[in-house]
């Protein structure tokens, strides 16, 4: 019965659900001006039987609505919004996925061994993780959709290691990377690598050989590639349209503009209020809590270890343009899709 603590983030939220939601201080945010007016429109398109659209006139002289990824027109959970008003449907669809999440975390987390009492309580620190609602007060949505599925793809690496069964694809890393990718493009690069090296973590317990390092490397080819499958009807003409919009001027400076700052570090341990939602970076008093007890152990479990490095990666990584280095990787191809949606960056700001 412990699980049933990954239902709280859903009834904080009921108060709340028939309104916009905003970060104090601002009455504005990514659902009102982008993820609102486009399910509205698609839902408003299917009312009056003009069917799916894939082209919308809203902006400028139209743009293909297709081939938006935050148009959540291939993203099938996100349409549950679209069976109710707007923004309750938003708003519902929202914290059923933080439930979800949450839920995902506490199945994943027993079947690294952790007790049913302890993996319930972590589940529910990331359904309430001040990151993830910080997200979702700036109103990206399709991330937290997107950000959700991350403990479900971890825990079907697990299974999958376990019994890989193709009668049962529905279950792959590979399927679940691609549900991510409909979700939020953005977020497959991070949750990809994070799934590449847990997979690394659970497979190898040594020096491997070549022979497993070879089938090893197949088993992911073949997972992307499923991966490519399920998210090829946004991903191909997502291509043709981001050479045509802002993002493909974007210069590694642009990318890197909203780099943590060094006094940023300060918020892991201490909360604040307001400031850019891009800086969040406090985990939540219990969690904190969990990890300081964690850490001041007598005796820290190996498996503890690669989460230990994982942390640290993602702080360097936040840090950005205060790292050596980071610039040109921030020039890499490619790279500039991974930036937040801002005005003048966006994939519907046509660079012609």
């Amino acid at each position: 019965m412990w699980y049933l603590l990954c239902l709280i983030p859903l009834l904080i939220l009921i108060p709340y659900l028939g309104d916009f939601i905003f970060l104090p201080g601002t009455n504005l945010s990514d659902i009102t001006i982008s993820h609102y007016p486009n399910l509205l429109y698609i839902q408003q398109s299917i009312q009056v039987g003009q069917g799916i659209p894939l082209w919308s006139n809203a902006i400028l002289s139209g743009y293909p609505l297709v081939a938006d990824p935050l148009s959540g027109l291939h993203y099938p959970p996100g349409w549950l919004a679209m069976l109710f008003p707007l923004p309750l449907g938003i708003n519902l669809t929202a914290a059923l996925h933080l439930v979800f999440g949450a839920f995902g975390m506490y199945l994943f987390l027993k079947s690294e061994g952790v007790r049913p009492q302890p993996a319930a309580l972590m589940g529910l620190a990331f359904g309430l993780l001040p990151k993830l609602i910080g997200h979702y007060g700036g109103g990206h949505l399709t991330l937290l959709y997107a950000i959700t599925w991350t403990p479900w793809l971890l825990l079907a690496a697990c299974r999958w290691k376990a019994a890989p069964r193709w009668t049962a694809l529905w279950r792959a890393p590979g399927v679940i990377l691609g549900i991510i990718a409909l979700a939020d493009p953005r977020w497959v690069v991070y949750g990809g690598a994070l799934w590449i090296a847990y997979s690394i973590k659970i497979t190898f317990h040594g020096r491997p050989t070549l022979k497993e390092a070879a089938g090893f490397t197949f088993h992911l080819l073949v997972q992307v590639l499923l991966a490519l499958l399920v998210s090829a009807a946004l991903l191909l003409p997502l291509l043709q349209f981001t050479a045509l919009s802002t993002r493909a001027s974007m210069t590694a400076a642009d990318v890197l503009d909203l780099s943590l700052p060094y006094s940023g570090l300060l918020n892991l341990f201490f909360p604040t209020s307001g400031g850019n939602v891009e800086w969040i970076s406090y985990t939540g008093a219990v969690t904190l809590a969990l990890v300081l007890v964690g850490i001041t152990s007598i005796k820290v479990d190996k498996r503890s270890r690669f989460w230990f490095w994982l942390v640290l990666g993602s702080v360097i990584l936040a840090l950005g343009s205060n790292i050596p280095g980071m610039q040109i990787i921030a020039g890499l191809p490619g790279v500039s899709l991974l930036r937040i949606r801002r005005a003048g960056c966006s994939w519907r700001s046509f660079a012609w």
